[in-house]
Formats: C-alpha cells, sequence, structure tokens
C-alpha cells in the first residue's frame, strides 16, 4: 500500500526514507493535480515480515518510514516551535510570584539564573505522557509549576518565563 501526500503545488516539502536498507527499493512518484495541488506517493517493496510477538520492537526500527516537513533550516525549526509554544510561555501571577520567591535578595544576575534552574531541575518531576498535540505543544508555564511535573519541553517552557518574570528577556526555548 503506498503512502500518500498531498498538498498546494508550491509547498515547499523537504522528506527522508529512514530504514530503506531493510527492504526492498522506496520508489517516489510525484504527479501535479488540477487546481494547483501536487501528490507525492512512496511504495516501499519487499519489506521484511511484521513478528507477531506482541513485545517486538516497534516497525519503525526495522521498515522503512518517510519523515515529510516543510521546513528546510533549523532557523525555520526553531521559529515554528518559538510561535508554537509562546502562547505557553506566558508569565502569570503564580510564575511571577515563584521567580520573585527564588531570587529575593540575590543580587548576582547569575545566581538568580541558577537558582531558577535548580528549582525547575530538582522541583519539578519529569513526566512524559505524550498523547495529541501534548506530543509538540508544552503545557503552560503556570499548569507545570501548579502541578510540579512535566516533560522537557513543558520545563523548558516554565525556565523560560520564570526568567522572563525574574528580568531576563533573552531567555528562549532550545531545541536538541
Amino acid at each position: 500500500q503506498p503512502d500518500t501526500l498531498i498538498t498546494p503545488a508550491d509547498l515547499g516539502v523537504t522528506t527522508k526514507v529512514w530504514n530503506a536498507a531493510h527492504a526492498g527499493p522506496v520508489r517516489f512518484q510525484q504527479a501535479d493535480l488540477n487546481e494547483g495541488y501536487t501528490q507525492r506517493t512512496w511504495t516501499a517493496e519487499n519489506l521484511p515480515a511484521t513478528p507477531g510477538d506482541p513485545y517486538r520492537p516497534d516497525t519503525a526500527v526495522f521498515r522503512p518510514w518517510i519523515d515529510v516537513s516543510t521546513l528546510s533550516t533549523w532557523q525555520d525549526v526553531a521559529l515554528w516551535y518559538d510561535e508554537l509554544s509562546a502562547e505557553q510561555r506566558t508569565v502569570t501571577p503564580r510564575v511571577r510570584q515563584k521567580a520573585a520567591a527564588l531570587t529575593e535578595g540575590v543580587a548576582n544576575p547569575q545566581e538568580a539564573v541558577q537558582r531558577i534552574l535548580s528549582f525547575v531541575a530538582n522541583e519539578i518531576n519529569y513526566e512524559s505522557i505524550p498523547f495529541l498535540q501534548g506530543a509538540v505543544i508544552p503545557r503552560s508555564a503556570d499548569e507545570v509549576l501548579r502541578d510540579g511535573y512535566g516533560d522537557c519541553k513543558d520545563k523548558a517552557v516554565l525556565m523560560v518565563a520564570l526568567l522572563e518574570a525574574a528580568g531576563r528577556t533573552d531567555a528562549r526555548v532550545a531545541l536538541t
């Protein structure tokens, strides 16, 4: 069964096939459709059988799969994620109050950053429950602070919001 993607013809798309060595050739076809659309189709041949063992590794480990993106540079990815997470980094009264408590009496900006980092790293429990949009979009800094847990992107958003509340407007979420 081929994988098919239909997009506006002028939409720039980059693709990469992973694990192609585990099967026969992965054939690619592209066709212009009516009304300004393009259809891209990938067909993999001689795919390895999927083991019936319920404890088998995910099929992405041993079968080909395709990454498709409209983002072509890391700068594009960073800008996209910055926009995606901007609302989640909102400094709320709860976030402002916690930043003030963490940095009370601190004159050295580096010490303030260290206190906030220590709090997020040690007091906010790491919990990863990727589900629907939560797999990509972080929870709000206020929620993470209130609940006391979050995954890496949630903790990063909280860190940036606390730093902003403490006067550091140059902090950003880093993608690795």
